[in-house]
């Protein structure tokens, strides 16, 4: 099998350089390209001296978000090398040769699968905030999501904050559940888009990204594509990767809050895009999923307000 691998980056070529490091020579990668998304900084000229006859690095032309530049390194490789696997690798991300021949072999034993990635890690070895999640394709299935986040997370995070109470929820069981099994391949609903392999077949046939999402929300709709042509997404548990997410430098408590709400702004966006794209053609329904997220954006900013307001206070207290 012939992988291919597409490395999006933007204003962060330190870290795409040394994801390169990692993988450039690995006999299991036949092809990487790397693509630049508009960068506003000279992350282009840095990364131009990688170029070789392994490695490509091009410019997509504008910032149009995560699908729009991972399609068009996607097209790239298909023009250029015909890979059987194509590789969407976050530059923040740690594997090497070994976990893409892994996949590799998973992929040949399990043909009934288009898209298999590794399990994600934190840095210090910990699962993943949210590595995979469970069938997210229907309508009840996301009300009951939009509805945990407005009612019942508020109490989660009470509870660890105020009461003390470690105790593991039910997704962070279902993962440690996926973490500790003896199959080889575990079959979920979507994995995190940092980092995974999908066969090129079925990412055509499935229309490869929608690039009418910018950001957050691309993995849901193309698993619901994948899905929907009867194909399956698995997670190998015997070999990880690491997402290392990091803050900016320099970072401070109201730079985190403005970002957060940034975040839920444009996840806010893409969810109901996906609602109402793929799940239901019900006008009712549509604009109770709308009041539902807009409720969930209003409340958080309420909570993110009074966080800047007690900021404040403490700054002109010290």
């Amino acid at each position: 099998m012939r992988c291919g691998v597409v490395i999006l980056n933007f204003n962060e070529y330190h870290r795409t350089e040394t994801l390169l490091s990692l993988i450039k020579d690995a006999d299991e990668i036949d092809y990487i390209v790397v693509v630049d998304n508009n960068s506003p900084n000279d992350s282009y000229e840095h990364l131009l001296k990688y170029a070789g006859e392994k490695i490509s690095v091009i410019k997509s032309g504008r910032n149009g978000g995560y699908s729009f530049g991972n399609n068009a390194g996607a097209r790239y490789l298909i023009s250029r090398c015909h890979p059987d696997i194509i590789c969407i690798a976050n530059p923040d991300t740690i594997f090497d040769g070994r976990l893409v021949g892994r996949i590799k072999e998973l992929f040949a034993l399990n043909e009934d699968y288009a898209l298999i990635t590794g399990f994600n890690l934190n840095r210090d070895g910990t699962n993943a905030a949210c590595p995979f999640w469970q069938n997210e394709g229907t309508v009840l299935t996301l009300y009951a999501s939009v509805l945990r986040e407005i009612f019942i997370r508020p109490f989660v995070n009470f509870s660890k904050r105020v009461l003390h109470i470690r105790k593991p929820g039910r997704y962070e069981r279902y993962v440690e559940s996926i973490r500790q099994s003896t199959k080889p391949l575990n079959e979920v609903w979507a994995v995190l888009g940092c980092l995974f392999f999908v066969r090129t077949e079925d990412f055509v046939k499935a229309g490869m990204f929608d690039e009418n999402i910018f950001m957050y929300g691309e993995e849901n709709i193309l698993a619901f594509k994948l899905h929907k042509l009867g194909r399956k997404t698995g997670v190998a548990n015997e070999v990880t990767f690491i997402h290392d997410h990091k803050d900016p430098e320099n970072d401070t408590p109201a730079r985190k809050l403005e970002r957060g709400m940034k975040f839920l702004r444009l996840s806010e966006l893409s969810a109901v895009y996906y609602f109402d794209r793929y799940i239901t053609g019900s006008v009712i329904l549509r604009l109770i999923y709308r009041a539902l997220m807009r409720l969930r954006y209003i409340k958080s900013g309420a909570a993110s307000g009074m966080k800047k307001f007690v900021l404040k206070l403490k700054h002109r207290q010290a």
